[in-house]
Parts: structure tokens; sequence; C-alpha cells
């Protein structure tokens, strides 16, 4: 089976809030659910951004939330079940309070540190398949507290559980933050890596200008033909002009001429595919070729937009190659799949963030995609290094 990314940065039981689209900021309480006594030291943050803020001695916390119609909003403290809130902007600004309950005692939690360490030594390796990159400088990159991670090692599927009792601070220097992560499930095998959990980054200082310049040009060779990079291109319907191209991967069934000859090229279509796993579409039982359709897909092809409430989507039931050429670049275009799952539609947002994230599935070029290259959802290139971007 061929590998892909199922990317679930997975936030259920979520609470609609609505607040100023002048104003948008955040304010309120932090309450233990049964004594109802303030919580010091919470974390309260838009997920993926550098929007944070922490609760105070009496539980309060003031944020800046983010220029996005939808953002989901998070409120995490050690001890206790996180929330997650989808805020929009539609109406007065409200201060609310949120009550978080307590964790109820995990087996996998309860671990002395000199056992976490061991496991942590053991399965460092494995862990790396999701955190880093081998293409970074090594050096650049590094976890501050591994002592909060737990690990579980399942043998029947080959695959080992990843999960965090209090907040996970890794330090990424290459790019310039440190990330905040909380980790609920991250499960890691031969052929898939599932996130459920969501952070935040803390940009770092720069020692000089020198230093800022060259983590900007770092920063923007990350961006280049990302997944952030193209959600955003998709929105402003500008995919080709920013060095994108779409194509319909078509399934050619067994006993066709077309599945008899594929060695061949025809007219309408190009070369298979090289890496994808569209087995989550098809019954196992049937044979096919997945193959490209040569026609280019256009944006009008694939959204739906209803902005007077705010709504575009990405909307489509078929799987797409997704090519990637900046003008300046003079090798082969990376190339990456994208399909939906569910309802075949995913909403998406002018800075990159989409939802529901869970209905999102990648391969090729984005797969390979390691925590140490994801940006912030408000990190846009400087105006001075634009014309690099193209």
């Amino acid at each position: 089976m061929l590998q892909y990314k199922l990317f679930c940065f997975n936030l259920c039981c979520f609470f609609f809030l609505a607040f100023n689209a002048k104003a948008f900021t955040i304010e309120g309480k932090i309450v233990d659910a049964a004594t109802h006594k303030s919580i010091l030291a919470a974390d309260v943050f838009i997920n993926g951004t550098t929007k944070y803020s922490e609760s105070d001695s009496n539980g309060n916390f003031q944020l800046n939330a983010s220029d996005e119609y939808y953002s989901d909003l998070i409120v995490a403290a050690k001890g206790y079940n996180y929330v997650a809130y989808r805020v929009s902007k539609d109406s007065s600004n409200q201060k609310i309070v949120f009550q978080l309950t307590p964790l109820t005692p995990d087996n996998l939690f309860i671990q002395p540190d000199s056992i976490a360490t061991k496991n942590y030594t053991l399965f460092k390796p494995v862990l790396e398949k999701w955190l880093l990159s081998n293409q970074l400088v090594e050096g650049y990159n590094s976890l501050i507290n591994p002592t909060v991670l737990r690990f579980e090692y399942d043998s029947t599927s080959s695959s080992v559980t990843v999960k965090t009792v209090d907040k996970l601070f890794f330090l990424n220097e290459f790019l310039g933050y440190m990330a905040v992560i909380y980790i609920n499930n991250l499960t890691i095998s031969s052929n898939i890596i599932q996130f459920n959990g969501f952070y935040y980054f803390k940009p770092l200082s720069y020692k000089n200008d020198n230093a800022k310049r060259d983590r900007d040009y770092r920063r923007l060779n990350v961006y280049k033909g990302s997944l952030l990079h193209f959600i955003r291109s998709l929105y402003d319907e500008k995919l080709a002009i920013n060095g994108f191209s779409l194509h319909k991967v078509d399934h050619v069934f067994e006993g066709t001429e077309l599945y008899k000859s594929v060695s061949k090229k025809y007219g309408e279509y190009l070369e298979q595919p090289k890496l994808l796993n569209s087995a989550l579409r098809i019954p196992s039982n049937l044979k096919y070729i997945d193959m490209l359709n040569k026609q280019n897909i256009i944006e009008q092809d694939i959204l739906e937009k209803n902005r007077g409430l705010h709504e575009i989507f990405f909307a489509s039931d078929d799987i797409f190659q997704v090519s990637y050429q900046a003008a300046s670049f003079n090798w082969q275009p990376q190339e990456s799949y994208i399909s939906l799952l569910s309802t075949r539609k995913l909403r998406i947002e002018s800075n990159g963030m989409y939802f529901e994230p869970t209905d999102l599935v990648i391969d090729g070029f984005w797969r390979t995609t390691t925590f140490d290259t994801i940006l912030p959802f408000d990190y846009f290139p400087p105006l001075e290094l634009m014309n690099n971007l193209f």
C-alpha cells in the first residue's frame, strides 16, 4: 500500500461564538468546572498561529483573535481536558467563562520520568518521522521537555501512539519559532501519520539584521509550494499566477482499451501518477489504474462561494495532482495529491486555514511535510521578498 498522510488536526465538540468584526478581541475567564476556582497560567490561543495569551491569577485573559472570519480557539491547562471553540466575527463582544473539567486517570499518563526518558530514547526515531525534516540543518531544532511525551506501541498494527501530559516545547531555530504543542493522539506507522492535537508559535528574537534576513529567506523557501501557499492561492483564485497547476486523476478500470494499453500515451491523458493512495475511494476488489487527465483544472471548477455568508469551499469528489513550479525554479516541479473525505467540501479562509481538517487527505510531496516545516497561519512573506516568491 502506498503511503499517505491524513491531516487530523482534530478539534471535537466545537462551540460557536461570535465577536465584533471591528475589534476582534476575545476576553474571558477560566475556572475549574467542579470548584469554580480560577485557573492560573492556562493557555489560550488561536490554533496554528502566533496569537496566544495566558490566564492571570484570577483566571482572566484577553486575546487578539485572528483577522479571519472563522478561527479555532483553544483553552488548555495541565491536568484538564482542553476546550475548543470555533469563533467568528458576527456580533458584539462577549466575555465568556470557560469551565475546564479535570482529566480522568490514564495508565498511559501515569509514568515516572525515568521510564518516559527511556521510552523517548527508544521511540525518538519514530517521532522524528513527524517532527523533523531531513532537508533542514542538524542542530537547529530540538525538543525542550521530552519527558512530557508518552508512547504506546501496538504490535498488531506496528504503530506507535504518542500523547503529551503537558505542553511540549519544540525549538525551531531554523524558522525562528518556539512551537508549543498539545498532542491528544499522534499515530505513526509505516504508511500513515495521523495527528490529533493543536499548537501555537512564539516567534524568536533576532540577534541582528543579518540573522533576520536569513530567517526570512528560510521561511520563504519553506512557504513556496506548501499546502499553506496552495490554499491561499486557491482562495484568491491565483493558482496559475502563483505557480500551481491542477490535473484530475481518472480511474481507468480493467477491461477498457486504455487499461490494456497503459504504457502508451493518449491525447487526453498525461503520465500515470507515481504516488497516490486512491484505495480510499475504490473498493479493493476492483482493478484499475490511476492516470492524469491532461485538462488543466481552474479555480471555478472546484470552488463554491457564498461571500455574503463569508463561505468559500473547496468542493469536489475527485482526486487531483497539484504541481508547483515557480518561475524562478529550473528543476522538476514538485507534485502532490489532494482529495476530500466525508462531505467532499472544505471551508477555506484567506490566510490558509481550512475546516474540517479531518476531511483533507494529501499525498506526494506534501505527505513528506514534517512539523518543523510548518509555518503559522498568520505568516506572510515580507513585502521586500515578494519578488522572490514567484
